[in-house]
């Protein structure tokens, strides 16, 4: 994908929180990028049909103008669901879904949190006063 494509792609995702007006600002959308900027985590009241594989390749075929055939994935779930999206044979997007299987919005947090822990080279800037 191409800058352009990424700009694109990380708006949709943002405009699919359901509750984004609401008063409780947990249910808002929320989202925190990794240091390199390739990569996003979103927090949002997110209706699943909107954010599943199928749609989320229905976004990737209407941001590149590509055929849904030449995008496939494939999709493991564990403690979360992770997707890869190939595009003609090249790894293009990878999504984690955390919060599966009727999991509350804390059981959802903490996941994201000990993600959060586990990767913090990735996701946390170095305090400059410590340098």
């Amino acid at each position: 994908m191409v800058e352009s494509d990424w700009i694109d792609l990380v708006e949709r995702f943002r405009q699919r929180g359901s509750a984004n007006n609401g008063d409780n600002p947990a249910e808002r959308n929320h989202q925190r990028e990794r240091l390199d900027g390739q990569a996003i985590i979103y927090e949002a009241l997110f209706n699943e049909n909107a954010v599943n594989a199928n749609a989320v390749r229905g976004i990737l075929t209407s941001i590149t103008g590509v055929t849904p055939k030449r995008i496939s994935y494939d999709t493991v779930a564990g403690d979360n669901l992770v997707t890869t999206y190939t595009l003609d044979g090249v790894d293009s997007l990878i999504q984690s879904v955390f919060g599966i299987n009727g999991a509350t919005w804390q059981e959802s947090r903490v996941e994201v949190i000990s993600y959060l822990a586990e990767n913090s080279e990735e996701w946390e800037a170095a305090e400059e006063w410590l340098i």
